[in-house]
């Protein structure tokens, strides 16, 4: 008994010891771990909260129509043609004119200044038409107007504000190289809308030369058991390359492609580049130990050997590390250490 417990206490005493003796090394294990965690808790929280946001958008009884094989509004293009012969399309509902009810929108991304830091993000601009809100179930403007149709003028929604500079009601900003004045803002709570600018769908289009196209068309159904019917007239019409789909399902298939193995695969790749290079640190720590000890040769050495480029949008540490990894490693370390 008494041997058992001075081999455990041996060990406890080894354990404890160790630190003092391999201090930087110890040190650099702990930093490299804790910043992979770091890294994935953003991811992760990032990944969450952009699907939770998503799953709140969307409506059974509102059809989603995109160009074949596009998954995003970003990537999809629809001829004026299209949207034309759609507006005839069964399974719609109508107005007490008798016309559909649809939503033809053009997508683009957007430069703004951020309040916090004035650094640059995207922001989403929506080219629509006065029928835009009657397809956003708790559309609503908390002040301001709708914006003129052949004008500047833009409406933002409640998110905005508070994240960017200029949004103001009344205030003017700069977006794609033009003018334009902010006029009304609107809430739809608790849907991805609500972070959206909107202006006028002809403006856009011209502006921002996209033509005629647009990229989405939205329409009110009669009922969801309405959808097959829009299927079979888009299926028996030639003309027409479109793929249709409830609001509702495309936006779950939104939220799918948030999750943490797409924002790693890539969305984010600056950042995908991080975490590689922070796993690969924590799998080879004698190259962490010996890059703390001669860090101003192995820097040089990195330097000399890759010569990474970076650029203002690539973090600094992404950069660091890129060079550290592409530097002369010591003989005692191996890539499948």
């Amino acid at each position: 008994m008494a041997s058992i417990v001075r081999q455990i206490s041996a060990v406890i005493a080894m354990t404890i010891g160790g630190p003092r003796s391999r201090f930087w090394g110890s040190i650099t294990t702990i930093l490299s771990i804790a910043l992979v965690v770091a890294t994935l808790l953003a991811f992760l929280a990032m990944s969450d909260g952009f699907a939770k946001t998503v799953a709140g958008t969307g409506s059974d009884d509102i059809a989603m129509i995109l160009g074949t094989g596009s998954e995003a509004e970003l990537n999809s293009t629809m001829s004026s043609e299209a949207v034309r012969l759609l507006e005839e399309s069964p399974g719609f509902a109508r107005d007490a004119s008798g016309r559909s009810i649809t939503s033809p929108e053009l997508y683009v991304v957007v430069g703004a200044n951020r309040r916090a830091g004035g650094g640059e993000a995207n922001v989403s601009l929506r080219g629509v038409t006065p029928r835009a809100p009657d397809l956003r179930p708790g559309f609503r403007f908390s002040s301001g107007r709708m914006s003129e149709p052949g004008t500047t003028e833009d409406d933002r929604g409640s998110r905005r504000q508070r994240e960017f500079k200029g949004f103001d009601l009344n205030s003017e900003l700069q977006l794609g190289g033009s003018a334009w004045t902010v006029v009304g803002v609107f809430e739809v709570p608790g849907t991805v809308f609500d972070s959206e600018l909107w202006a006028d769908l002809p403006v856009v289009q011209s502006l921002f030369n996209r033509g005629p196209s647009v990229q989405a068309l939205r329409a009110r159904l009669e009922s969801p058991a309405s959808l097959v019917e829009v299927k079979a007239f888009v299926a028996s019409e030639p003309r027409l390359r479109v793929d249709v789909k409830t609001e509702k399902e495309h936006f779950a298939g939104e939220a799918q492609s948030s999750s943490i193995s797409s924002i790693l695969a890539g969305r984010f790749p600056s950042h995908w580049a991080l975490a590689h290079s922070l796993v690969r640190l924590t799998r080879c720590m004698r190259l962490s130990k010996h890059a703390v000890r001669n860090w101003r040769r192995f820097v040089l050495s990195a330097s000399a050997a890759s010569r990474p480029s970076w650029e203002p949008s690539q973090s600094l540490w992404c950069w660091l590390f890129q060079a550290a990894l592409s530097a002369p490693a010591p003989r005692t370390c191996s890539s499948t250490d």
